[in-house]
């Protein structure tokens, strides 16, 4: 059976509500990629190294996957499922990491430590983190977000399994998951990155399940006691910034994804189209801005020219990576997956 179909039909009509967070997301990454990597602080907001950790940003990702994974799960093969969605993204990965290893060897003062089996192997793998053998800095290193996703995967299926085996409502095993992954943390067993991952992918699980079981239920003072739990831990991350990523995680975010699962999205309705499609390509915005970067690094080196970088060259960084972003989703990665689907079939 779909699961689909144990879903309200409110969240499947409000969807695109995820492809607006996914959009928000995204850029807030990129400018957060673009200080750290160019070394820049400004008067006012700063995206990196102010009092808000935009990188946490990556926690609202993993959130939404579970929950979309838990979503269109069909009760197929675990090794068909995991499998069709490695093919989705390792062919634009593995391009995208590519075309980062040519400009990085331009740059780099060592070549070897790029061009060696084990980097290759775990970059091109997508292993570099969460794999203690692995670990390394990688070639496209926001891609350690798909390294740690695979894993999350992986767990996802096994947990099914023993939940259709022993009868047990995954739900309750989702939690376990979120218990064991902090443990293991605290002992200093988990990668971060992999705890990272495993607590906010079973976070949005769980607000799926719930969701599946009509025990999330919309309602007018659902949604106030929701905007108001928002405002406030959005303001307790601020204040007690040591627990910033623990607060986003458990509260700010889930608050936001059931918002958008209430929220009817009437005043964009008309642009639905427009905001789907930038939803996807929010994945070719976080694929391919840190080689962008890498690229400007280069052009900068050979040329001999420094740019006076400020926030207006920020913000149009971040048009420029959003309009190849499209280019780049339109005419590689489409082609590419309908040919992939069309050998499949």
């Amino acid at each position: 059976m779909d699961n689909k179909e144990n879903i309200s039909s409110g969240a499947k009509r409000n969807l695109i509500g995820f492809d607006v967070l996914k959009i928000i997301a995204s850029s807030f990454i990129v400018l957060h990629h673009y200080q750290q990597v160019f070394n820049l602080q400004f008067d006012g907001i700063n995206f990196y190294g102010g009092v808000f950790n935009f990188g946490y940003f990556v926690e609202l990702f993993f959130i939404i996957s579970g929950y979309l994974t838990l979503y269109s799960d069909k009760l197929g093969g675990a090794f068909h499922s995991i499998k069709y969605k490695l093919l989705r993204f390792f062919p634009i990965t593995t391009i995208a990491c590519f075309f980062t290893l040519i400009v990085k060897s331009v740059l780099a003062d060592d070549i070897f430590a790029l061009w060696n089996w084990k980097a290759l192997i775990a970059n091109f793998l997508l292993l570099f983190s969460g794999y203690p053998y692995f670990s390394m800095i990688g070639i496209n290193n926001p891609t350690w977000y798909l390294c740690v996703l695979i894993q999350c995967f992986m767990v996802y299926y096994l947990i099914r399994e023993i939940s259709n085996r022993l009868h047990i409502p995954r739900i309750w095993l989702d939690c376990v998951v979120v218990g064991c992954v902090i443990a293991l943390k605290y002992i200093s067993i988990l990668p971060d990155s992999t705890y990272r991952a495993l607590e906010s992918f079973s976070i949005g699980l769980i607000i799926c399940g719930l969701e599946k079981q009509k025990l999330i239920k919309k309602s007018r003072y659902t949604s106030l006691v929701l905007l108001i739990l928002l405002a406030f831990s959005a303001m307790s991350s601020l204040i007690i910034s040591s627990q910033q990523r623990r607060i986003l995680t458990f509260v700010s975010f889930p608050a936001l994804i059931i918002l958008c699962i209430f929220s009817q999205f009437d005043i964009i309705e008309k642009y639905k189209s427009t905001i789907t499609v930038c939803g996807k390509v929010s994945f070719e915005v976080y694929i391919w801005h840190y080689p962008l970067m890498a690229t400007e690094q280069m052009i900068s080196r050979i040329s001999g020219i420094e740019v006076e970088r400020c926030f207006m060259t920020m913000f149009l960084f971040l048009l420029v990576i959003w309009i190849l972003a499209y280019l780049l989703y339109r005419f590689v990665e489409t082609p590419i997956n309908t040919l992939i689907k069309r050998k499949q079939d």
